[in-house]
C-alpha cells in the first residue's frame, strides 16, 4: 500500500477536518477512498485486516470529501482534501448517479 496511514498512532477519535490537521501535522498523507479500492484491487489482505479491526466501533475517517450542488445533481469529489503533504485530487461531475438499493434474498 502506499504509505497512507491507516489510522493514527494515538488511538483517538477525531472529526474529518481534526484528522487532517493531524496529518498534515506530522507530514503523514492521510487514507483516501482510491487506496480503499486499491488494498482490495490488490488483495492486500494485512490491510484490509487492519481497516477491518479499525471499523468496530469506529468509523473510518478519509481524506475524500464529496460536496453535492443543492441547485442541480453535481458534485465535486475531493480526494486529499486540504492536504499540506501531497496534492489533493478534484473530479467534478455534472450528474451523481442514482444508485438504486439491491436486496439480497
Amino acid at each position: 500500500m502506499s504509505k497512507a496511514k491507516l489510522l493514527p498512532g494515538d488511538n483517538q477519535y477525531r472529526t474529518q477536518e481534526q484528522a487532517i490537521a493531524y496529518h498534515n501535522e506530522r507530514k503523514e498523507r492521510m487514507l483516501s477512498l482510491p487506496d480503499v479500492f486499491q488494498l482490495v484491487k490488490e488483495n492486500n489482505t494485512e490491510d484490509i485486516e487492519s481497516l477491518r479491526s479499525n471499523f468496530d466501533p469506529r468509523w473510518l475517517v478519509l481524506s475524500t470529501r464529496i460536496i453535492y450542488n443543492s441547485e442541480n445533481l453535481s458534485a465535486k469529489i475531493i480526494h486529499n482534501v486540504d492536504s499540506t503533504v501531497t496534492k489533493p485530487i478534484e473530479i467534478n461531475l455534472k450528474e451523481v448517479p442514482v444508485c438504486r438499493p439491491t436486496y439480497i434474498k
